[in-house]
């Protein structure tokens, strides 16, 4: 059975001793500089991919063992893994439930969050072979008006905020759920990540946050008759009710959100946005002063 090789660069990298990119120190006397590059903070011999700020060359991470058939190799920040499959094809899922096991329990063992990015993927005759042609894009934008109205809006906000304790904890909530975006626009949300697949861990999370924040200001009943004469006050129709507001409370309990790993319907980034939606709609409505949310 052919066999097939997996690089993939370990981060962070300071991990093993080595700088993060763009910290190699190169000659300032000209481009046609060959050979070895010198770190004048440290005074080791860099090569591509070892640029040491804490270590000799002498003490680089060189770990090799056997795990589920696969060879699994460490050498400094790259990881090697080389396993038998009938095809390059055949080979990716393997590679990836391998590389999902493998990187909880290194990040637990050195209690830091560690994630990886392919180098390259070769047969034994180092033919390249496809692993996996994904990536994820985070996009950016700005909407000047929105600015504006979100600053001009922040005296009377603070203000309902300090008058009502709910309020306030609605918002940490949902600044909460802010807070783990940035976390899963990254390449740590791809196949291969060290938080599992299919958002295990992080979008149920996420949907928890923006969930508890209309729980807070609504309460855990849509079907009751306190939880709708709230929403009466706050302007949002009885519609808005019945085809958003309690579907998305029925995909809470459905997908057991408080316990992600234990759920029973998927929570992706799709579900996600319409929390945060409808999280800030209610939130928004809250905090307006009554004379708006009428």
């Amino acid at each position: 059975m052919p066999r097939y090789h997996y690089w993939f660069r370990v981060s962070p990298r300071w991990i093993f001793g080595l700088s993060e990119p763009g910290k190699v120190v190169l000659p300032a006397d000209g481009p046609e500089y060959i050979g070895a590059v010198m770190d004048s903070r440290t005074g080791n011999l860099l090569t591509p991919g070892t640029e040491s700020v804490l270590r000799t060359l002498e003490d680089e991470i060189d770990v090799e063992v056997t795990v589920a058939g696969a060879s699994v190799s460490f050498q400094d920040d790259v990881l090697r893994i080389a396993l038998d499959a009938e095809s390059p094809e055949a080979a990716i899922q393997p590679v990836t439930d391998l590389l999902n096991r493998l990187l909880p329990m290194v990040s637990f063992g050195l209690g830091q969050l560690m994630s990886v990015a392919l180098i390259q993927a070769t047969d034994d005759a180092g033919a390249h072979v496809r692993f996996r042609m994904e990536a994820i894009e985070y996009v950016g934008f700005y909407n000047l008006p929105r600015v504006r109205e979100a600053l001009h809006a922040l005296p009377d906000h603070l203000e309902r905020a300090a008058q009502d304790s709910r309020l306030s904890t609605a918002v940490l909530y949902f600044a909460k759920g802010l807070a783990l975006e940035p976390v899963v626009a990254t390449d740590r949300v791809s196949p291969v990540r060290p938080l599992g697949t299919a958002f295990a861990l992080l979008a149920p999370e996420m949907y928890l946050n923006y969930w508890k924040a209309v729980e807070t200001v609504l309460g855990a009943e849509p079907t009751s008759r306190a939880f709708r004469r709230r929403c009466a006050r706050l302007g949002l129709p009885e519609a808005y009710i019945d085809q958003e507001l309690q579907l998305l409370y029925d995909l809470r309990d459905a997908a057991d959100v408080a316990h992600s790993q234990r759920a029973q319907a998927p929570v992706g980034l799709n579900e996600v946005a319409r929390m945060k939606v409808a999280a800030h709609r209610v939130l928004g409505a809250a905090l307006s002063p009554p004379a708006a949310a009428s």
